[in-house]
C-alpha cells in the first residue's frame, strides 16, 4: 500500500510541479519507509519554493530526527512553534528531539504543554512518562503512563502504538 501511495504522490507531484502537498506527502512516505535523506531533499525543494509551508517544515523535522540530525530537527520544530506556539504535534516532536539530546527537563515541559492542549492524545502523557523517568521522577512517570492508558485513550492506543520508549 505504501508503494502505491508513493507512486500516486510522485505522479501528482510530476503532473503539477507547484503542488507542495503531494511532494510533502511523498517525503513523509520516504521517511516512513526508511529513506529520510531522500525526504529531506524533497522537502528542501518544497521549502525553497514555499518557505511558509509548515507541513513541509514539520515533515522535514521528522526526517532530520530519523537521520539523528537533531539540531536541524530542533530548528524546524522551533520555527513552527514560533509561528504557531500551541501546535501540539510540534511541541511533542520538539520534546522528542530534546529528550534525545538528554534535555529531559525541557522535554517534559513541552510534553506537558502538548497534553494540556490535547488531553485526549495518549502520545503526550506517554512521552512525558519517558522524560520523567529520565529525571528519576518515577511517581510522575507512573501517573503519566496511567493517563496514557486510561479508558478514554484505550482505543487510540491500540490503533497507534507510538508510546513511551517505543518512540525512542
Amino acid at each position: 500500500k505504501l508503494l502505491e501511495a508513493e507512486s500516486a504522490y510522485r505522479h501528482a507531484a510530476m503532473a503539477r510541479i507547484d503542488f507542495p502537498q503531494a511532494l510533502t506527502n511523498l517525503a513523509s512516505l520516504m521517511t516512513r519507509t526508511n529513506r529520510p535523506a531522500e525526504a529531506v531533499q524533497t522537502l528542501d525543494r518544497v521549502l525553497a519554493r514555499r518557505p511558509d509551508f509548515e507541513a513541509a517544515r514539520f515533515n522535514r523535522g521528522l526526517a532530520y530526527f530519523a537521520l539523528r540530525r537533531l539540531a536541524e530537527a530542533e530548528a524546524d520544530f522551533r520555527h513552527i512553534l514560533g509561528r504557531q506556539p500551541g501546535q501540539a504535534d510540534a511541541l511533542n516532536e520538539l520534546g522528542r528531539v530534546l529528550l534525545k539530546q538528554a534535555r529531559a527537563h525541557e522535554a517534559a515541559e513541552l510534553f506537558r504543554e502538548a497534553q494540556r492542549r490535547h488531553p485526549e492524545d495518549p502520545r503526550f502523557p506517554a512521552n512525558l512518562a519517558s522524560a520523567l523517568d529520565r529525571l528519576n521522577d518515577l511517581k510522575g512517570a507512573e501517573a503519566a503512563i496511567e493517563r496514557a492508558r486510561s479508558e478514554e485513550h484505550t482505543s487510540e492506543l491500540q490503533s497507534q502504538f507510538r508510546i513511551s520508549y517505543a518512540v525512542f
